[in-house]
């Protein structure tokens, strides 16, 4: 899964993803459902919180607002994994 989301990597500008947050997003996904859509949606709506944040990096933070988020969406996902 991890390198799945690696590939997504090119969709963020150098540097702007902390090294954790694809390994935390791989990790949420794999618990819950093992399900790479899943983990790529994550990706993705972190990507988007930081940016509504105006931040300039995608935090470890912004993956746990984004599985949140995500399990408010769709409640058959439960990503409770310790990060």
């Amino acid at each position: 899964m991890t390198e799945i989301l690696e590939d997504r990597r090119v969709a963020f500008h150098e540097g702007v993803l902390e090294e954790p947050v694809i390994p935390m997003c791989a990790a949420y996904s794999a618990e819950a459902t093992g399900n790479a859509r899943e983990a790529i949606d994550i990706l993705r709506c972190a990507g988007e919180i930081a940016e509504k944040q105006g931040e300039d990096t995608v935090t470890q933070e912004h993956v746990l607002l984004a599985v949140e988020e995500y399990e408010c969406d769709f409640p058959s996902f439960s990503g409770t994994v310790d990060a």
